[in-house]
């Protein structure tokens, strides 16, 4: 006999996906990022390909981080320009590091070019991949219905 949860997941594979690492949010919408280097390590900036509906916010993740980025003209960042990659990675290594130590605070600021620039450390939880899944799917569906 087979188990409800074996036939619902079956049925909707979708409502039981996880993203747990990079590795596995690269493989799921590895289509929404551009790939470049940092100090010879990947990192993964969503694509900047929505027109004029861009979102409020850009997802960058590293090898083993995701962060969401808002600001000034966050959707004109390049992910060739060293300085912005080397803010964003600075903040959240910051971030980290302080949270390892008894911090709550999962937001820096940070100016590039002289923007302002939020950058929110989003840790691989089942909260933060839901979050995830639905935004990407969301903007996923935009596209579709743009092209």
């Amino acid at each position: 006999m087979e188990n409800k949860q074996d036939t619902d997941y079956l049925n909707n594979p979708d409502e039981f996906l996880s993203i747990s690492n990079t590795e596995q949010l690269i493989d799921e919408f590895g289509d929404m990022f551009d790939q470049t280097m940092l100090y010879k390590v990947p990192i993964y900036l969503e694509k900047n390909q929505y027109g004029e509906n861009t979102p409020e916010e850009r997802f960058l993740a590293t090898h083993t981080s995701l962060v969401t980025l808002r600001g000034q003209d966050i959707w004109d960042m390049d992910k060739d320009d060293q300085e912005f990659l080397e803010g964003v990675h600075k903040a959240l290594t910051l971030m980290k590091v302080a949270i390892e130590r008894g911090s709550t605070e999962f937001n820096r600021e940070i100016v590039v070019h002289g923007k302002d620039i939020n950058v929110t450390y989003e840790p691989y939880t089942v909260d933060t991949s839901e979050y995830v899944i639905r935004e990407l799917n969301e903007r996923k569906e935009l596209l579709q219905k743009k092209d």
